[in-house]
């Protein structure tokens, strides 16, 4: 992780870390609480870096609570790609794909939304096992 600054580090540990433990990422508030910062100007300024460095996406526009979101770059260098846990649902994907679609549930929707829903739910229930 050439590039990023001691402190920067430090927030990407906590913002991985709370993607980790609690399968989502942070808000600004909660990686203040988490490094003891008195205002999300001071954690801003590092995520705004972290984004220009190609570790983090933020998302100002998004009406979500959450709008910060990892970059592929860090999710490889953080090993989220060796996880048992990827492999089987990159596995179940594939498999999915090769004998789900002959499935009749599957033939029988009605549009593409509805199929992208239903794989989206194949897959979170996949995630969730």
């Amino acid at each position: 992780m050439n590039g990023i600054t001691g402190k920067q580090r430090e927030v990407l540990d906590v913002i991985v870390s709370y993607v980790r433990t609690k399968n989502r990422p942070p808000t600004i508030r909660e990686v203040c609480e988490e490094r003891q910062y008195s205002s999300t100007n001071s954690a801003m300024t590092h995520i705004v870096a972290l984004c220009k460095k190609g570790y983090l996406h933020y998302n100002d526009s998004s009406s979500c609570r959450t709008k910060i979101s990892l970059t592929e770059k860090t999710r490889r260098e953080y090993g989220f790609y060796d996880s048992e846990k990827h492999r089987q649902v990159v596995e179940s994907v594939i498999y999915f794909c090769d004998h789900y679609l002959e499935d009749e549930e599957y033939k029988g929707l009605q549009n593409s939304k509805r199929a992208v829903h239903w794989v989206l739910m194949k897959v979170k229930s996949l995630l969730r096992t």
